[in-house]
């Protein structure tokens, strides 16, 4: 089963290295973080960069979620990166599908590429092959898509990498 973990954003690897610290979390599960591979223009040159999948959250996978929970509520409340008051939430089953439609073995949302016709965008590689319908924006000069779902309880948008061929 997975869980996720609320955490600030931009604080997701540091989280885990601090519950490591505190507890041995690796008996209760696997923490991971998505991450989604992203065009970034630096000095004229495109490179890749990994960024969270959804931000200000780590996955935990675990068959004892219960454990998972009275491990994390022994953590002070004073510290910054963990958002403990509220409860780990667990990813149904419906929310894990759509999300490990996205990724490979390893984790990561690969690049997606594609093509213009007319006003549609037609995904021919990628992770987002068949979900164009999924798509609510697509900005080709950043390299980046918008899928809007809802997932944890609220609406959110992921933002995937992309290459649109003009």
């Amino acid at each position: 089963m997975w869980c996720v973990i609320r955490v600030n954003t931009g604080k997701e690897e540091e989280a885990i290295v601090f519950m490591r610290s505190i507890m041995d979390i690796d008996k209760l599960g696997r923490p991971f973080i998505p991450k989604v591979v992203r065009k970034k223009r630096a000095l004229g040159e495109w490179k890749d960069r990994f960024m969270p999948f959804v931000p200000g959250y780590v996955f935990f996978e675990t068959d004892d979620p219960d454990a998972l929970f009275f491990a994390l509520k022994k953590i002070p409340k004073r510290t910054s990166l963990l958002r403990i008051d509220e409860d780990i939430l667990s990813v149904s089953k419906q929310e894990e599908t759509f999300i490990r439609a996205f990724f490979g073995e390893d984790d990561v949302v690969g690049i997606s590429r594609g093509h213009k016709e007319g006003d549609r965008v037609v995904i021919d590689a990628g992770p987002l092959v068949g979900k164009e319908g999924i798509i609510s924006k697509v900005d080709p000069h950043k390299r980046k898509a918008v899928v809007a779902t809802e997932m944890f309880g609220r609406k959110m948008e992921i933002t995937l990498g992309v290459e649109i061929l003009l």
